[in-house]
């Protein structure tokens, strides 16, 4: 670190001693001591512009930094973060309380004594990480953290001290481990988020007041060794319903719980579960770290697990076998957790904890080769239908995965890698999917995927575009649509053709979007928003294109329903039309239109309209309506004739009756 002045040095007269005061670049004033080659931090005075993150020197004057004293960080608002060195070992009573910003706290490997009140009145600390070294959380340490939510103790605490957790009424979890022997006065008094407490195995003696006024507390596991509970430790629990003692000893609990102040009437208001499933927690592999957690339980009450990798190792999951291939999955939680709360099932249970090296992780991390393929070879999927996607992905411990650039509509788990969902628009798209594993380590690999549009849009669509408006003649209409969602077609409109695109804004299962543009002469037509979709009208399934104003009409036909026997009668029957009515388009004398059945659904035409001869083209009807009146039937189909070099556009309705053989008995042709 820079300094801005001079050391000024004090005299210490107590000690006989010198401290020399320092400022950093960022203003804050260090204030340390040597004695005997180590380094005491005294003091810190931190100006309001420095507030934020501070990380301690882990060295002065060419000194380790071996404890901090006694309210060296007391009362500075200010502090936000503090990290504490390595080598650090001691670290003095209130050396940080009522350091209200204070969110967060790492204290070394190192640290083997916490003062007390520690912490005391840090409102703002929601985590702090404990290292194994610490083996007993002193007096009032957290007393009064009403930020903190969760803390989890080493295994090698063997005691809570007085008023440890008093007032920290955000705790909803605690996990004290199997070490503990003693739980001081007052522990979690004041804890009015903690609605359920294990009190492992190894727990003798519960201090005065420890549970007062626990307002919440709604269950609490109280374990056979336990001999002496003190006066007042339930005081204020209006809700404490269930109490969880080892089989058989529910007598000698009920005792303790009167000596400690509750009426014959409180016990019997209280229900006893004897605890009779047996849960066993244990390490998968000792070197790697330890697992905690395990006892009786009974019906319906939670298990708190807790596994802690040890140094060069990392979590890799909770197994109900050794090999760990049977993943514990309890409901709600992540069993990639170290720390998970599991609701017993009724039956006795052991639960491994995994722990690999980041070493041998990366090594089994990887992709297999189908996945490996999707980088080049493309994941074909659907606009508006269903889609999943599983990706060969292994590691020696569970991996977070995750995912970006996916077509929208489509999500992966975080856990087994599956990408799912439905995707909105058709196109080409490359993801990228990253894994992420307990111990570290880290994969990518590119995902591509074709989204396609349905199959019943793809084709081409025939209609009209009325450019005009309704006075003129309308333009004949055709359009392509790709399986990739593009659109590419022409209007053609008093003899020009006129070209255009668009695309796909979106799709789904029945419908699509799109807007297209079409310049006709100076202007530029555009219709809106063009949607397709699909339609069934009396047993005909049919793709239209329309806007809202019916001036871009186009359709796609898919096989008639009815197709087959009914329609046989016609096929290969040829009409042929001469009549010029007045709105048939046809002139008196040259023009004639033949129609001919080719098979049950598809009609061919030819002929000449306005003088001009129209080139042979196939088209498939529409079906209008069907009707049944005394064993005849009735069919009425709508055919669509259009001769884009005439700019002729005629529907024509072909009516006929059917008896029950399927004879044709009766037909009708007209134009509108």
């Amino acid at each position: 670190m820079k300094t801005k002045f001079l050391l000024v040095f004090a005299a210490l007269a107590s000690f006989g001693l010198s401290a020399e005061t320092w400022t950093d670049d960022k203003g804050v004033e260090w204030t340390f001591q040597v004695i005997k080659e180590k380094v005491e931090l005294i003091s810190v005075a931190m100006p309001a512009a420095a507030s934020g993150t501070l990380a301690i020197p882990a060295t002065f004057a060419g000194y380790p930094l071996a404890s901090i004293n006694s309210g060296a960080f007391k009362d500075i608002a200010g502090l936000r973060r503090v990290t504490i060195p390595d080598g650090v070992s001691s670290i003095g009573d209130e050396a940080f309380s009522g350091c209200t910003g204070l969110k967060s706290a790492t204290i070394p490997a190192s640290a083997v004594k916490l003062g007390a009140s520690v912490f005391k009145g840090c409102s703002g600390l929601k985590s702090v990480t404990l290292p194994d070294s610490v083996t007993a959380i002193g007096d009032s340490v957290f007393s009064g953290c009403s930020g903190l939510e969760s803390i989890t103790l080493s295994d090698n605490v063997t005691g809570l001290g007085d008023n440890a957790f008093s007032g920290c009424v955000s705790l909803k979890r605690v996990t004290i481990p199997d070490s503990v022997t003693s739980i001081g006065a007052g522990a979690f008094s004041g804890c009015n988020s903690l609605t359920s407490l294990v009190l492992p195995a190894s727990v003798v003696s519960i201090g005065s007041s420890t549970f007062s006024f626990c307002l919440e507390l709604v269950e609490l596991k109280i374990p056979a060794a336990l001999t002496s509970i003190g006066a007042g430790s339930f005081v204020g629990c209006e809700k404490l319903a269930t109490i969880y003692v080892d089989e058989g000893d529910t007598e000698r609990v009920k005792t303790l719980m009167h000596a400690s102040g509750l009426t014959d009437i409180e016990l019997n208001a209280m229900t006893f579960k004897e605890m009779i499933y047996r849960l066993t927690v244990r390490s998968s592999n000792a070197s790697g770290g330890s697992a905690s957690g395990g006892g009786l339980f009974g019906e319906g009450m939670a298990a708190t697990l807790m596994a802690r990798a040890k140094k060069g190792y990392a979590f890799a999951g909770w197994f109900t076998n050794k090999a760990c291939t049977r993943k514990l999955n309890p409901e709600g939680c992540d069993n990639r957790e170290p720390l998970v709360e599991y609701e017993m099932p009724e039956k006795t249970l052991v639960v491994y904890a995994k722990f690999v090296t980041k070493a041998d992780d990366k090594k089994a991390l990887k992709f297999d080769s189908k996945t490996k393929k999707l980088a080049k070879t493309a994941a074909k999927a659907t606009a508006g239908a269903e889609f999943a996607l599983a990706l060969g992905i292994s590691s020696a411990s569970l991996p977070t995965i995750t995912a970006s650039g996916l077509p929208k509509g489509l999500k992966i788990d975080a856990a087994t890698g599956e990408i799912s969902g439905t995707p909105a628009k058709p196109g080409s798209y490359t993801a990228t999917v990253t894994v992420t594993s307990a111990a570290g380590n880290k994969i990518s690999q590119k995902v591509k995927f074709t989204v396609r549009t349905p199959g019943w849009m793809r084709g081409t669509f025939d209609g009209v575009a009325y450019p005009g408006g309704d006075k003129d003649p309308p333009g004949y209409l055709t359009f392509t649509v790709s399986s990739a969602g593009k659109i590419s077609g022409k209007v053609t409109y008093k003899g020009t053709a006129y070209k255009f695109t668009s695309a796909y804004k979106a799709a789904s299962a029945k419908e699509a979007t799109f807007a297209p543009s079409v310049k006709i002469g100076k202007k530029t037509f555009k219709p809106g928003a063009v949607t397709v979709y699909r339609s069934s009208l009396s047993g005909l399934n049919r793709v239209i294109a329309a806007d809202d104003e019916d001036v871009f009409l186009a359709q796609k036909e898919v096989p008639l329903v009815c197709r087959g026997a009914p329609l046989a009668g016609l096929v290969g029957k040829t009409y042929t039309f001469t009549k010029a009515t007045e709105d048939s388009g046809l002139t008196k004398s040259k023009d004639k239109l033949k129609i001919k059945f080719a098979d049950g659904d598809v009609v061919q035409i030819s002929g000449t309209v306005k003088g001009k001869k129209v080139s042979a083209f196939t088209a498939p009807l529409t079906g209008v309506g069907k009707s049944e009146d005394g064993g005849l039937t009735t069919y009425e189909l709508r055919l669509d004739v259009i001769v884009p070099a005439a700019g002729y556009y005629r529907m024509i309705l072909f009516g006929y009756m059917i008896d029950a053989g399927g004879g044709v008995v009766a037909e009708e042709v007209e134009f509108d």
